[in-house]
C-alpha cells in the first residue's frame, strides 16, 4: 500500500544512485553512514528487490533500480508539485462562474478585467 511507502528512504535512494557512492551520500544527507545502509535496505524489503549492488569502493544499480531511479526521480517531482500546488493557498487554479446571459455582458467585464490583472494565475471559466 502506498501509506507505508517510504518516501524519505526514496530519497536517499535517490541520493545514492547518483553518488555511487554510501560515504558521500550520507555525507550529502547529513546521515550516519549505517542509517542511509539500514534505509535503502528497508526499501530494498518493502519493494522485494535488491537495488543497488555494493561493489568495494562505489555502488551500481541493478535492473531494478535503474527503473527506480526513473520512476523515482518521477514520483519525488510530482509529489513536490502536488505539495506547492496545496501550499499556494489558492493562488492558482481555476474558478467557474455562472451568470445569467442577460447581465453577464454589462457587469462581468468590469469585475472580471481587473481581477485578470491582479490574479493572472487563476482562469476564469463564465
Amino acid at each position: 500500500m502506498i501509506t507505508d511507502f517510504p518516501f524519505h528512504a526514496l530519497q536517499h535512494f535517490l541520493v545514492v544512485a547518483r553518488e555511487q557512492n554510501y560515504t558521500r551520500a550520507a555525507e550529502e544527507l547529513h546521515l550516519s553512514q549505517p542509517a542511509l545502509s539500514r534505509s535503502i535496505q528497508k526499501l530494498e524489503e518493502r519493494l522485494g528487490c535488491l537495488l543497488l549492488e555494493r561493489k568495494p569502493r562505489r555502488v551500481m544499480l541493478t535492473e531494478a533500480g535503474e527503473v527506480l531511479l526513473t520512476r523515482g526521480k518521477e514520483i519525488l517531482q510530482l509529489v513536490e508539485e502536488a505539495l506547492a500546488e496545496l501550499n499556494d493557498a489558492g493562488r492558482r487554479g481555476r474558478i467557474r462562474l455562472g451568470a445569467i446571459p442577460t447581465i453577464a455582458p454589462y457587469y462581468l467585464p468590469a469585475v472580471l478585467g481587473p481581477f485578470a490583472k491582479r490574479h493572472p494565475e487563476i482562469a476564469v471559466v463564465v
